[in-house]
């Protein structure tokens, strides 16, 4: 399996468990969230939608283009930016 494959698989499951974590702070009370240092669930959910569509991209280009150069790889910006909004 390409490693560009890998890691879209691997970004889908970050984004399926923090699905468990959106659904967490949608029932959770405001107050509850603001004590508890979650000001905006509105970044979750955005760095939830951006893990599955961000590997589900990774996954479709992984398979289409099974030889990628690792250099691509390892200058990709797009790795880390879901992961930066999510407080």
């Amino acid at each position: 399996m390409p490693s560009l494959v890998k890691i879209g698989v691997v970004e889908l499951t970050c984004g399926m468990l923090t699905g468990w974590f959106m659904v967490y702070i949608t029932r959770t009370p405001r107050a509850e969230r603001i004590r508890r240092g979650l000001r905006d669930p509105r970044r979750v959910r955005q760095g939830h939608l951006e893990l599955l569509m961000m590997g589900t991209m990774l996954i479709a280009i992984g398979a289409a283009v099974p030889s990628v150069p690792m250099p691509a790889l390892a200058r990709r910006p797009g790795a880390r930016s879901p992961t930066m909004i999510v407080p």
